[in-house]
């Protein structure tokens, strides 16, 4: 066998490989968040230790900077649906900026950390396979209790890293931050 069909053979194993592994990680995130939206519209009367009236709630995201323009911004949404961001580095909007969501946007969020199962995730992910990406931190007060999980997006893969990132995703996502932040990228 001549050099270029040896060549040509391993370009195509490598294109089914890295096609198969696409495939196969889309699979599994789209069946993850499919079980957690099932889960997440369920009654938040059904979700454990919750307060009715949702008094002192806090949620918090913070992304943090990578090698390249990553943008660098952080969230809180407070129990009464008010939005606090604050823009940092390569962000459509610097500066502190304010808007809101309706209670039931927040008792959806609240009911996602819940059925993601974030109050049993490890406080950090930083075990690096990949440098120069960028980091999450989440955390939420509930009833007095605060947790938080501190998520650099180089870590080995797992499938609480993709529930992990489908809630960072859902808390911008709710937020609508992509009005400051600029579009995804």
């Amino acid at each position: 066998m001549n050099n270029s069909v040896r060549i040509s053979l391993i370009f195509i194993s490598a294109i089914l490989t890295i096609t198969l592994v696409s495939y196969f990680s889309i699979f599994c995130q789209s069946t993850i968040a499919q079980s957690i939206q099932i889960t997440s519209n369920s009654s938040i009367n059904s979700i454990p230790n919750i307060s009715k009236d949702l008094a002192n709630v806090n949620i918090t995201l913070s992304r943090g900077p990578c090698h390249g323009t990553c943008p660098v911004y952080s969230l809180e949404i407070n129990d009464k649906g008010m939005v606090i961001y604050r823009g940092y580095e390569h962000v459509k909007l610097t500066g502190e900026h304010t808007s809101s969501v309706p209670i039931p946007k927040v008792k959806e969020l609240i009911n996602k950390f819940y059925s993601s199962g974030f109050f049993e995730l490890e406080d950090r992910y930083d075990q690096v396979r990949i440098t120069d990406q960028p980091s999450a931190e989440i955390s939420i007060t509930i009833d007095g209790k605060t947790k938080s999980v501190y998520d650099y997006h180089g870590t080995f893969d797992s499938p609480k890293l993709v529930k992990l990132r489908y809630l960072e995703n859902s808390i911008d996502e709710i937020t609508n931050s992509s009005q400051w932040v600029g579009p995804s990228r």
